[in-house]
């Protein structure tokens, strides 16, 4: 029976879009040329996998019981866009509109941008791409029945970031409050294809970027919207906070809430709210520790400081320069490591889980302070919204701890470097 291109599913329960056979040169063996539906540290260097084709098609015994390695599911869409997201699964996206954008160089230069800064420095298994956070809000948009323009917008939120993402942060001193990526993010629409993109489709350019204008998408602290719940659900399952049980028991109680007139929405658009209390409370918990152990970490703070460190003596020398920014976590890395620059290089190389330590303000290399980060969601309670910390109270000191910290921040020692 000739081999069938398409889609197929790992044992394991990811997607791959199979292109088809070939025939190794030198040993005549065939492969199988494939490639991953969702996002992965490697892709950055490797676009496709090849296996070989009497691998792929044998069966497995999974737990006592007989299975093919590969499943094939359907044929390849002529005219959809398939994602295996890590959160919401084996998604289609049908909009023509959407998939033009995420094919401009703008948005595929998100899939080389680890939205967890310099974690691959430390841990290469440290990775999502800001990519995979873009077309995460779109789907959750899509689920919970935005406007188009609004599915857009959310597309397009995080275009902007820079290389190593919230590590400029720290080059411009923002740490506190991350949004030196907002700075420039109408700068990288409009000097793209995307407006001409948006007209065409009867949009308004100037609207769909102005992210402020959608609540769904966007809402002040401690409110919840589509970007802080999908990089909470995608990192938090990353790191091993929740579990992908937990993320889909989260998805299902999430609920797009409108009612005019309401005092909690600002523009009568709607907002996301959770429809179950003790979900509630397990999701502002389950964020806040997310927050503790991982966003506002000893390791994390020293290890952006640094990098913020590096570049700032980077553009200081002219090694650098803003457009370098809007390159690639890798362009920006081996620019630095063609530089020579021994302060660089060895700064760089204390770039370790071993030499970033926690210490004290008696013996510190520097201090670094995070951005606190929290939720307090609202819920629907008998037709009302009620915060979850008036129905749980000892949140509320929760929270404010985490906001003490983060306000004190760390005292890093590098080992092997000058302290101060």
């Amino acid at each position: 029976m000739p081999f069938k291109p398409g889609i197929y599913e790992h044992y394991k329960g990811r997607y791959y879009e199979v292109l088809g056979t070939s025939l190794h040169s030198e040993t005549r063996e065939v492969l199988v040329l494939y490639k991953p539906l969702y996002g992965y540290p490697e892709q950055r260097d490797f676009q496709y996998f090849v296996r070989p084709l009497k691998m792929f098609e044998e069966i497995i015994t999974v737990k006592g019981i007989p299975r093919p390695r590969f499943q094939y599911i359907r044929p390849v869409p002529q005219h959809f866009l398939l994602i295996d997201d890590n959160v919401y699964g084996l998604q289609e996206i049908s909009d023509p509109l959407a998939i033009d954008i995420i094919n401009t160089p703008q948005m595929q230069r998100l899939k080389q941008i680890n939205q967890y800064g310099v974690y691959d420095l430390l841990d290469p298994k440290l990775f999502t791409s800001r990519f995979d956070h873009c077309v995460g809000v779109y789907l959750l948009l899509h689920h919970l029945g935005a406007s188009r323009e609004e599915q857009i917008s959310g597309l397009l939120h995080d275009i902007s970031h820079t290389a190593f993402s919230h590590v400029a942060d720290y080059i411009f001193n923002d740490q506190e409050g991350q949004t030196i990526h907002e700075n420039f993010h109408h700068q990288v629409i409009f000097e793209s294809a995307i407006p001409s993109l948006l007209t065409k489709a009867g949009m308004d350019p100037q609207h769909v970027a102005n992210e402020q204008n959608f609540s769904l998408l966007e809402q002040p602290t401690p409110n919840l919207c589509a970007d802080r719940v999908d990089y909470f659900l995608r990192d938090a399952q990353v790191v091993g906070i929740i579990t992908k049980e937990e993320v889909q028991k989260i998805l299902s109680h999430l609920q797009n809430y409108s009612l005019k007139n309401d005092s909690h929405l600002s523009n009568h658009q709607g907002m996301i709210v959770l429809n179950d209390s003790k979900v509630a409370l397990f999701y502002a918990q389950a964020f806040l520790r997310l927050v503790r152990e991982f966003y506002t970490s000893s390791i994390q703070a020293g290890s952006y400081q640094l990098m913020g460190n590096i570049l700032k003596i980077a553009f200081e020398k002219k090694i650098l320069q803003e457009p370098d920014l809007f390159g690639t976590d890798r362009e920006v890395l081996e620019k630095l490591h063609q530089s020579k620059n021994p302060k660089i290089l060895q700064m760089l190389n204390t770039m370790s889980y071993q030499t970033i330590l926690n210490s004290t303000k008696e013996n510190y290399t520097f201090q670094s302070t995070s951005k606190a980060r929290y939720v307090d969601p609202l819920v629907l309670v008998n037709h009302q919204l009620i915060r979850t910390s008036q129905l749980y109270p000892e949140l509320i000191e929760e929270i404010e701890a985490l906001k003490r910290r983060c306000k004190d921040g760390y005292y890093i020692l590098i080992k092997e470097m000058k302290q101060n």
